[in-house]
């Protein structure tokens, strides 16, 4: 479940009559089975809504949870997910993970209300919560300010100063675009990001999370790639939006995954899409005409990712055209073409599959490379 949705499930529970917990992995070592970030609520009653990994490591998060409830202090708990599998146990991920554990009171369940409609408008969130405070600190354990990209503000450390303090480090942060720990002083304006694993005692740990709208997925072409391409994007949590000009390809019926579908002129609409680090474009269109046409509008744009399927003949075909009109190689050479990860791709299916496999690397930061033989060398 997306950090957006977790959000909305939160703003939907702002009238009920129970307390709500949420677990948020704040820091992982290792391989484990959730990211940064990752978010379950638990309920007085024990239900849960989303999770932080299943099996053991989860089911001692949610007794961590049932302690919280009860006793209303905040609280972390690390799962060591390291067990040897010879001893029978479920614990083989290999790594630990850091989750932090506290209430939210009903105006914080309101502030996610309202955080979730500002994502889906497209504004950029952060939200830093308190994981520990030095003595005589006002900001108990559990504290959390929410800050939007257009000023929108939400929660208090109870002292203007230290409010001051955190609003800033956020606005830093959320440039960034990652979730972490921060260590900040009290007593200068010093922060120290990410914190190390043993911050000073006098220090304030904070994890500070950015809370982007979901990644967006424009697909330009509406072909036989493009069809598997939006049914797995939508799995893996994107926005799908499609572009085409022909009004009998673009049709609801045939991309019933797509929140938007554009047609018309491509140059035009595609100014239509917000384009940003959050959105990645892939170019599967007709033709190398239609290619070019897009690519012109895109590729000084700050995206996450640009990719064009073609052959190296179409390709260089388009890039010697934009070359002549005085497009520099500083941008073409962010665009990924021949697109996709090297998996043998033959099917439009498979296609999608190496398509998507070549975002995710980029947006994780990962290498493409075999787990099996990365772990023989």
């Amino acid at each position: 479940m997306e950090k957006r949705d977790i959000l909305e499930r939160l703003g939907a529970l702002c009238n009920g009559a129970q307390k709500v917990a949420v677990a948020t992995i704040v820091r992982t070592y290792g391989s484990t089975p959730r990211e940064v970030g990752a978010k379950m609520i638990i309920l007085e009653d024990g239900t849960t809504i989303g999770t932080v990994g299943g099996g053991c490591g989860e089911a001692e998060v949610w007794q961590e949870a049932q302690e919280v409830l009860a006793g209303g202090v905040a609280s972390q708990v690390t799962v060591n997910l390291t067990e040897d599998p010879e001893a029978g146990g479920e614990k083989i991920c290999g790594g630990t993970m850091d989750v932090f554990v506290d209430l939210w009171a009903p105006h914080d369940l309101r502030a996610a209300a309202q955080a979730t409609t500002l994502i889906d408008h497209g504004t950029a969130l952060s939200l830093a919560t308190v994981m520990s405070a030095p003595a005589g600190c006002t900001a108990p354990p559990g504290a959390r300010i929410f800050l939007g990209a257009d000023g929108w503000s939400h929660g208090t450390m109870t002292d203007a100063r230290l409010d001051a303090r955190i609003r800033s480090t956020l606005t830093d942060l959320m440039r960034g675009g990652r979730s972490c720990i921060a260590a900040l002083s009290l007593h200068d304006s010093s922060a120290v990001v990410p914190a190390p694993r043993r911050p000073s005692p006098e220090q304030m740990t904070v994890f500070v999370e950015v809370l982007d709208r979901p990644p967006l997925l424009l697909i330009a072409g509406a072909g036989h790639c493009a069809l598997p391409l939006s049914r797995m994007a939508r799995m893996l949590g994107f926005k799908v939006v499609i572009l085409d000009d022909r009004p009998e390809c673009a049709t609801g019926q045939r991309f019933p995954d797509a929140s938007q579908i554009l047609v018309g002129n491509l140059a035009s609409e595609v100014r239509r899409v917000p384009l940003d680090r959050n959105t990645a474009v892939v170019l599967v269109t007709r033709g190398h005409r239609q290619d070019e046409e897009i690519l012109r509008e895109i590729v000084r744009e700050p995206l996450g990712y640009i990719g064009m399927i073609g052959s190296r003949r179409r390709i260089s075909a388009v890039f010697a055209d934009m070359e002549r009109d005085g497009f520099e190689s500083c941008h073409l050479d962010r665009v990924y073409s021949p697109i996709g990860l090297d998996i043998g791709a033959e099917s439009p299916e498979e296609i999608a599959i190496s398509i998507l496999a070549e975002i995710i690397r980029i947006r994780r930061g990962g290498t493409g490379q075999s787990m099996a033989l990365r772990a023989r060398h």
